[in-house]
């Protein structure tokens, strides 16, 4: 299977990622937009003490974000609903 990028300047269809703990919204944004959609979530641990990580086929982080961008050339459907709202940190 090919894993370079692909061959086409056309938007991804979706997208799948995981990442640190509030910097979601931020990270999916500053990659693919608004216009694709995404599915995935946050990095985590049982009691919110930074012992998550999130990694790929190469790396390993605690502060960071992997993204699996898709341009199929099959129907892909898809629902899911998770309940999640975009956060704010309080210090």
């Amino acid at each position: 299977m090919p894993t370079g990028p692909p061959l086409t300047d056309s938007a991804p269809s979706f997208c799948y990622f995981i990442s640190s703990l509030s910097k979601e919204d931020s990270a999916v944004s500053a990659v693919v937009g608004s216009s694709v959609q995404c599915v995935g979530g946050s990095c985590a641990d049982n009691d919110v003490t930074g012992q998550w990580r999130c990694f790929d086929s190469k790396n390993v982080s605690q502060n960071g974000v992997a993204l699996a961008l898709a341009w199929p050339s099959v129907i892909v459907k898809s629902h899911l609903f998770s309940g999640y709202n975009a956060m704010t940190l309080t210090p």
